[in-house]
C-alpha cells in the first residue's frame, strides 16, 4: 500500500494510511497534572474519493472516476472533511 505524507494547514504533518490519516504533529493534553500525548488518527469517510484525490489509484481507475465523477460523491466527502477540521480546531 502506498503512503503519502502532506503538510495540512489544520492538522500539520499527516500521513495517509489505508483508511485513515495519521497525525505526526501530536497534541499534548494535561490530565491529572500529567502530560499525555495521544495517538491521533483522522478517519476517512470516503476512501475511494481520498485515493482518487491524492492520485493513489491505478491509471484505469483514475480515468473511470474522471469519466464518472458522480460516483466519488466528492461534495459529500468534502463537506465531511471540513466538518472534521472544524471539530479538530475546537
Amino acid at each position: 500500500m502506498a503512503k503519502k505524507t502532506f503538510n495540512d494547514e489544520v492538522y500539520g504533518k499527516i500521513t495517509y494510511k489505508e483508511d485513515y490519516w495519521l497525525l505526526k504533529d501530536r497534541v499534548t493534553f494535561k490530565i491529572n497534572n500529567k502530560e499525555m500525548i495521544p495517538k491521533a488518527e483522522i478517519d476517512l469517510y470516503n476512501s475511494i474519493y481520498e485515493n482518487f484525490n491524492i492520485g493513489l489509484m491505478s491509471e484505469g481507475l483514475m480515468k473511470f472516476h474522471e469519466d464518472n465523477p458522480e460516483l466519488l460523491r466528492a461534495d459529500e466527502a468534502e463537506k465531511i472533511k471540513n466538518n472534521q477540521k472544524l471539530l479538530y480546531k475546537k
